[in-house]
């Protein structure tokens, strides 16, 4: 269907460039309305009041085009993610358009329900037809999460009347309680680790309670050995749109949020560990001929220069905890062995806030509500506790 046409022409009003806005409303006949170009008419300023005309005149083309009868709902997803694209981080991009693509816009499709007609039980209906093809309540979430703001968006530009998403009732989630290793099978696991090439990603998890892209995003100069201290202030991420977990690595110069990008002592069996790793790397800077130098300032690469993909972390973690003879336990979770430890420890819940990185106390009060408080010793002294049990072995 071809879009209805929109008219545009400047007038002056109060001394003020206006744009006057005219189009044919599908079947309720022609609206108009004005928009001030905010350009003063006594100033030399005609041209610049004809490109705000032509640019109001394209946005309400699109405007009018959406809101034609014929706009289907799964065409307006993807329009609405390429509007809004900007907005978000490049791996959120990457999960939206995904489930987009895969998902709601071919379930949609086939249904071929325009947008103008979509009720609370259309959305309703698909994530009943999703849950019943086993899908979990937290994808229900997710798909939620898309299709809750894409309707939103849609309300704001006055596409929508109001959202058929507002009233859906989501499946429940079961709370997840995070796994976690005890005193002794954290050494047990250290002890294994070493000489293997999962050693200093399972070492700074276990020192700091680091996130994965946080562990592969570390930094040589964002640690600061006379300091005893590193910060944390970037990640690594993988998700790109071409798919490629382990080609497709990439720098971001900020955290998930802004109470993760931290600051934290170093104990003593860290330092002494990454200094010398610290050397190793630069011996092989020197000697390896074909050294990949691309990521030099980072921690965690392999013996011939190449990051550590975080797909490879994910993968080999489990795999080797059980191999040890442990029970399997993701990376994260060592994040979840480092914050307990602390709590059982005695460390006050406030200070594993901030050592994690979490945005809000609840969160991590809700998280660990299952460890008690001990004691009240300085957190780095009870790493260093730990640790030396694995150095005197």
């Amino acid at each position: 269907m071809t879009a209805p046409k929109v008219q545009t022409y400047l007038v002056v009003r109060n001394n003020y460039y206006h744009v006057v806005i005219r189009w044919y409303n599908n079947n309720k006949g022609f609206k108009q309305t004005t928009k001030s170009t905010h350009l003063r008419a006594d100033k030399p300023n005609k041209q610049r009041a004809e490109a705000k005309r032509r640019e109001i005149q394209k946005d309400y083309e699109s405007k009018i085009t959406l809101n034609d009868n014929s706009m289907l709902v799964a065409d307006w997803f993807p329009k609405w993610y390429q509007e809004t694209e900007s907005d978000r981080e490049e791996s959120t991009n990457t999960t939206y358009k995904r489930m987009i693509d895969n998902c709601i816009a071919p379930y949609y499709r086939e249904k071929g329900i325009k947008l103008c007609d979509l009720k609370t039980h259309d959305v309703k209906d698909f994530y009943n037809y999703k849950t019943e093809s086993g899908v979990s309540a937290q994808t229900i979430h997710r798909y939620h999460a898309i299709i809750h703001q894409s309707l939103k968006y849609a309300v704001n530009m006055e596409y929508l009347n109001s959202n058929p998403s507002d009233k859906v009732k989501l499946p429940k989630v079961e709370k997840h309680i995070a796994n976690f290793y005890t005193e002794d099978q954290l050494i047990a696991l250290l002890k294994a680790i070493k000489g293997t090439n999962l050693e200093t990603p399972v070492l700074l998890a276990a020192w700091f309670g680091m996130r994965r892209g946080e562990i592969i995003g570390l930094r040589w100069s964002r640690i600061n050995f006379e300091k005893r201290s590193l910060t944390i202030d970037g990640v690594v991420r993988d998700k790109r749109l071409d798919g490629s977990k382990t080609r497709s690595l990439y720098y971001v110069p900020h955290t998930k949020t802004a109470a993760s990008m931290r600051t934290l002592s170093m104990p003593e069996v860290a330092i002494t560990y990454l200094k010398n790793l610290k050397n190793e790397q630069e011996s092989r800077k020197e000697s390896w001929p074909t050294y990949n130098h691309e990521w030099d300032d980072f921690v965690c690469v392999r013996k011939n220069g190449d990051l550590i993909p975080l797909e490879y972390v994910t993968r080999n973690f489990p795999k080797f905890c059980l191999k040890c003879g442990l029970e399997r336990l993701t990376l994260h979770e060592l994040r979840h062995t480092y914050a307990s430890l602390m709590l059982v420890e005695g460390a006050h819940i406030k200070v594993v806030q901030v050592l994690l990185g979490h945005s809000t106390y609840n969160l991590t009060a809700n998280t660990y509500t299952h460890v008690q408080q001990k004691s009240k010793e300085p957190l780095t002294k009870k790493i260093d506790k730990i640790m030396s049990k694995v150095r005197s072995c």
